[in-house]
């Protein structure tokens, strides 16, 4: 654990923004429901009680999968994105896959997942969905920053401050959907870099190539 390599002699810490950005991201993480609505909204946070949210609709969607199976096993989200957008080789795959003896259509579902090699193309298409979820949010932050004055000066003050929540975010979310390793990442300078290194052009360009 991080904690433990914290030296607290004469108060020194040398891995305190390292622990900062760990601890911020599990924050990000676990405001999801918040953070999910700056993706939709361009950068714009709206109140957590805002009578427009589709929160709850959200949860009962999801809650359909605790009904279906009686020993739920979690499925991977990205993976799934990916099955339900796949147009007819969708309905293809669920043909295949179903019994007659299968009670609803989650356990055809279940079975497609537990396929090594559609998994593995299901997460990456449904990864590059959900990325391009986040555009405008990235655009916003990375892109339309990058034109700014305050871009262009290499010693500005902001480079130095801790990660924005947009930006932990965005990390986050290139992070699972690219399956990229996570960075070590301290101040709001290293996570735009980041961000416009791994997150930008060709991806939003190239959507995964994936076998038929």
């Amino acid at each position: 654990m991080i904690e433990d390599q914290i030296d607290t002699r004469a108060g020194w810490r040398p891995q305190d923004l390292s622990y900062r950005f760990e601890q911020e991201l599990a924050e990000v993480t676990a405001e999801l429901r918040e953070l999910e609505r700056l993706a939709t909204a361009k950068g714009k946070r709206r109140g957590a009680h805002s009578l427009t949210s589709k929160d709850p609709q959200k949860y009962r969607l999801g809650s359909i999968f605790w009904v279906l199976a009686e020993n739920f096993k979690e499925l991977d989200d990205l993976a799934l994105l990916g099955l339900l957008s796949w147009g007819p080789k969708t309905l293809q795959l669920l043909a295949e896959f179903s019994r007659a003896e299968d009670e609803n259509l989650l356990q055809p579902i279940m079975r497609i997942m537990a396929d090594k090699d559609l998994y593995l193309s299901l997460r990456q298409r449904g990864g590059f969905l959900r990325w391009e979820k986040c555009r405008a949010l990235y655009i916003a932050d990375v892109e339309g920053f990058e034109r700014s004055a305050a871009a262009q000066n290499p010693n500005a003050r902001w480079r130095r401050k801790p990660p924005t929540k947009n930006q932990l975010y965005l990390i986050a979310e290139a992070v699972r959907c690219f399956e990229l390793p996570p960075p070590a990442i301290c101040t709001r300078g290293d996570a735009h870099g980041w961000l416009r290194d791994n997150g930008g052009n060709p991806r939003f360009a190239n959507p995964p190539r994936i076998a038929e």
